[in-house]
């Protein structure tokens, strides 16, 4: 099926969106292991590596499978002004939860473009992104229980979100 060029753009955008958010969350994850939350930085990274990875290879077959040209559109990162671990959490929690509202409206769209095809397809993404946002909740919330951030790198690692 021949995408709508609104469908394309959504695509391509999300592409996008994926690399920029993993670049910038290694730069977050490094800033949290200078720190010494190795508990957060290893969680953070995770979450870039999936953005990098996983997210990025489904996206990047999908659009060679629907014969759509990627679009590189990078805007520059600046991760000087996040000095606190609960700053860095927030402008993730931020970020996945505008990576959840758009994977949603692309999913709309494509229903709306009658693209089936599409919206099957996205519906990972959704899940993914429900799941993300959620975890990176729970981990702010992990910020408003106390001030120490000893004590909340720990209950990151007892709740699951790391690795190691």
């Amino acid at each position: 099926m021949k995408k709508s060029p609104k469908i394309i753009k959504e695509l391509n955008d999300h592409y996008n969106l994926n690399f920029q958010l993993g670049i910038e969350y290694l730069a977050l994850s490094q800033k949290m292991f200078k720190i010494g939350m190795l508990n957060l930085a290893d969680y953070i990274k995770t979450l870039a590596e999936d953005k990098l990875t996983t997210h990025k290879d489904k996206l990047f077959y999908y659009l060679i499978d629907q014969d759509i040209n990627i679009e590189n559109n990078f805007r520059t990162f600046d991760s000087s002004k996040f000095v606190k671990p609960i700053d860095v959490v927030e402008h993730i929690l931020e970020q996945e939860g505008m990576v959840k509202e758009k994977i949603l409206e692309i999913s709309k769209l494509s229903l709306k473009e009658d693209d089936h095809e599409s919206f099957h397809f996205l519906t990972w993404f959704v899940n993914d992104g429900v799941k993300d946002y959620n975890e990176v909740k729970n981990i702010r919330n992990l910020f408003n229980l106390t001030d120490d951030t000893l004590s909340v790198d720990q209950a990151i690692k007892e709740l699951g979100y790391t690795n190691s």
